[in-house]
């Protein structure tokens, strides 16, 4: 049973599951919540089954990239001096870890539908992760290219992917709106890899490898990746806009919420603010569509709770924490004006009611 739990704890270790958490997983599920909630809604437990067979599989579609990424890069990083979990591995691990991201990348779709466009974005998914890292062709390296493909694996691939599975799984078809949320998510992808090949600028110089800061400079990479979050935050704006103009008027609270948040930090001079976005995508796209889904149906708050409290725990400790200092200071001016009332103004007493209670009675 020890040796199982290690062989579980180096998967989850090598494929980054700490990071996953707070980031990919909740996206992938906010993709899931989103097509569940867009083309019916209600609770059952064959859309269970198939929003986490779903699930799975993006996790070993994510695992096996990493993998092969890691792979091929066990070399270059040596001569950059920088320490993999994959390089840290036995032969044996190694092999666990590949054969494990196969079984759950393809064991899934057993049971998913699928159609011949399913299966050409599986294989394009694939195909794109060898054609990124693999020797012969290294597409990571083209300083262009490799935006676009790590773009297209990352975020398009798998919203498209997601998009056609519970399309087939509810028999409907697609709005055209939903090309504006695909355009948001490759631009994402490219903001994001642009922002990672910032932070492993000396790493790539080390090596050789000539990618957009490198070409163009770190400065007007840096405006490139500002020049992306306006488009995301534009193309954003689009899609709530469209959604209260066709769904419902409450849409344009969502719409509000982005255009106050994405102004404050747009302008905010962080490094952070590089990654903003994402908060979209990983925190206020599933946690909406949770949300919605149990005002649909309230069988969903079972599985719904206690996905919050797995994948965002901070968020509920932030929303708890700021309820209960309201409500105190609700409670505590309520009880200051009612005692005024009487003639008692516990400020000038500098007594709590309690101390205050408590002297009067002696």
């Amino acid at each position: 049973m020890h040796h199982r739990k290690n062989k579980v704890a180096v998967f989850l270790h090598s494929v980054r599951m700490e990071d996953w958490i707070i980031s990919f997983i909740p996206q992938i599920f906010g993709f899931c919540y989103f097509f569940i909630y867009y083309f019916d809604g209600s609770f059952n437990t064959s859309i269970l089954l198939h929003l986490l067979l779903f699930v799975v599989s993006s996790i070993g579609f994510a695992a096996f990239g990493y993998y092969i990424n890691d792979f091929y890069d066990l070399e270059i990083d040596r001569k950059a001096g920088k320490k993999t979990v994959l390089g840290s591995l036995t032969k044996r691990q190694k092999r666990g870890l590949l054969f494990s991201s196969i079984i759950c990348m393809f064991s899934p779709w057993i049971l998913l539908p699928a159609n011949e466009y399913s299966i050409a974005l599986i294989v394009s998914e694939v195909v794109i992760f060898f054609l990124y890292s693999h020797p012969l062709f290294r597409l990571k390296e083209n300083w262009i290219l490799s935006i676009i493909i790590d773009s297209l694996y990352a975020y398009t691939i798998p919203f498209t992917l997601c998009l056609v599975t519970f399309s087939l799984y509810y028999q409907h078809t697609t709005d055209i709106y939903l090309l504006f949320i695909t355009a948001t998510f490759f631009i994402a992808g490219c903001r994001n890899i642009i922002v990672h090949q910032l932070s492993d600028y000396d790493n790539d110089r080390k090596v050789g490898i000539q990618l957009i800061p490198h070409v163009i400079g770190i400065k007007k990479t840096k405006s490139l990746v500002y020049f992306c979050m306006w488009i995301e935050v534009g193309l954003l704006f689009v899609i709530w806009l469209l959604y209260a103009y066709f769904f419902h008027w409450t849409y344009a609270l969502f719409l509000l919420i982005i255009v106050l948040y994405s102004l404050i930090h747009l302008f905010k001079k962080t490094e952070k603010r590089l990654l903003f976005p994402n908060y979209y995508y990983q925190v206020l796209l599933p946690v909406t569509y949770a949300i919605l889904l149990i005002s649909i149906d309230l069988q969903w708050i079972y599985f719904i709770i206690p996905y919050l409290i797995i994948f965002h725990y901070n968020l509920l400790h932030w929303i708890t924490c700021r309820l209960r200092s309201v409500l105190s200071k609700i409670v505590n001016y309520s009880i200051y004006y009612f005692l005024l009332i009487f003639g008692i103004n516990l400020k000038k007493e500098k007594k709590s009611v309690y101390n205050y209670l408590k002297r009067k009675r002696n």
